[in-house]
């Protein structure tokens, strides 16, 4: 009995002892089956050459272990296997490791990595860029606009965005301003959201503009003429930002409303130089010193009005364009040179006057124009304005004549104007 005994305790041991082995063998087994995950890592390490200083060449290590010696100034790149998990960069001076730097990055997947190296006295700055993700595809452009497209590339993560303006629409395709037609990043023209860039690749965004305003004359061309006149010239050019500058003096006297200077984005301008239209354009012209700054507005002369340079030159004061002019233009400031042909009191008044006067210089044989009168006007009520102002006021004087326009009697012939400013030829 006791054998059995003996032979079944035997027995339940030899069983207990198979199993443990068995379980043993299979724990053997499975972790035999576990393989840590690496991934392939490439590396570009630049160092930043200085002219002087710290001219050192830099150990490159990642965990620990060393990639190799990186010459100053030189580019080098590696191919790495790391697990999965955040790695260690780490760059030291050749001969002392106490300078040096240090970054940490992840790793997930198989990646790219770029290191910008800046050797100093005292330590290795280190500027890391890695792979990013467009924020759209290129054939998502649609009608978006340049600061929108370059805003999200930013918000992205690139860093080197660059512009390329094509300054080629014309007037009728002004809605396509600033609409990006294409991007290139680096050497690729179509991609994806899910392509992968350095962020410091080239981003190049091209979108359209305005085409260039050529000039077809100098600015010498411009000086003396009317400045309404010049300011139309300009605005038919395509110019959108205009400025107008008044200026006065003692010598200014005759020019009034003439042009001395233009500049256009604050230069000087020859015949075949091109400017974008939305530069400023400045316009100088002469105003009469002691006029109000209500009168120094626009006058009409015979240069940028047909109309008075006929009624100026017609031989007839009766003829009916006067009588049109006078009703279409009451109140407007005519300019023109002409002379006192006849002076005469008001009435029984000492110091009220009226005046004829006519077009061009005195002459006792020639007549041109309307019989224009100044009617009952004190001296100081002809505005006189310059230089050699006369007391009195009489016949055979040369004048340049800004006046506003009053009534025409069609029976007496006289054209009334309301004197502005009267200078002195």
């Amino acid at each position: 009995m006791k054998k059995w005994y003996i032979v079944l305790l035997v027995m339940i041991c030899g069983m207990f002892l198979i199993s443990c082995g068995n379980k043993e063998k299979a724990k053997e087994k499975v972790e035999e089956k576990v393989e840590v995950l690496k991934y392939n890592v490439d590396l570009e390490v630049e160092c930043n050459e200085n002219l002087l200083l710290s001219k050192y060449d830099v150990r490159v290590l990642v965990n620990d272990t060393e990639l190799g010696i990186l010459e100053h100034g030189k580019t080098e790149k590696y191919s790495v296997e790391l697990e999965k998990g955040e790695c260690v960069f780490r760059v030291e001076n050749e001969e002392d490791n106490t300078i040096d730097g240090t970054i940490k990055f992840d790793v997930a997947e198989d990646m790219k990595l770029k290191c910008k190296l800046y050797c100093k006295s005292d330590q290795i700055k280190i500027e890391q860029m890695q792979e990013v993700n467009p924020p759209l595809s290129t054939d998502e452009l649609g009608d978006k606009k340049y600061k929108e497209i370059k805003q999200a590339f930013e918000e992205a993560g690139f860093t080197n965005i660059e512009k390329k303006v094509i300054k080629d629409l014309t007037e009728d395709r002004l809605n396509e301003k600033n609409i990006v037609s294409a991007i290139k990043i680096g050497d690729v023209s179509t991609f994806t959201i899910d392509d992968k860039f350095m962020s410091d690749a080239k981003v190049v965004i091209e979108y359209h503009v305005q085409a260039d305003i050529v000039m077809s004359e100098n600015e010498y061309y411009y000086e003396g003429k009317h400045y309404k006149e010049v300011e139309e010239n300009f605005k038919e050019l395509g110019f959108k930002n205009i400025e107008l500058e008044r200026y006065s003096d003692s010598l200014s006297a005759n020019m009034h409303g003439e042009v001395f200077k233009i500049r256009i984005g604050g230069d000087s301008f020859k015949m075949g130089d091109t400017f974008a239209p939305d530069d400023k354009v400045k316009i100088g012209y002469y105003v009469i010193e002691g006029l109000d700054e209500s009168e120094k507005g626009e006058t009409l002369t015979s240069d940028n009005n047909s109309e008075l340079a006929y009624i100026l030159s017609t031989k007839d004061e009766f003829d009916p364009k006067i009588k049109e002019f006078a009703r279409k233009y009451a109140g407007e400031m005519i300019e023109f040179d002409g002379h006192t042909a006849a002076v005469s009191r008001n009435g029984d008044y000492d110091t009220r006057f009226n005046y004829l006067i006519h077009v061009g210089d005195y002459s006792n044989t020639f007549v041109s124009g309307p019989n224009f009168q100044f009617y009952d006007v004190t001296y100081g009520g002809l505005n006189l304005v310059g230089k050699n102002i006369p007391d009195p006021f009489g016949v055979g004087l040369n004048i340049r004549v800004i006046a506003r326009v009053g009534e025409y009697n069609e029976i007496s012939g006289l054209f009334q104007l309301e004197p502005v400013a009267i200078t002195m030829r």
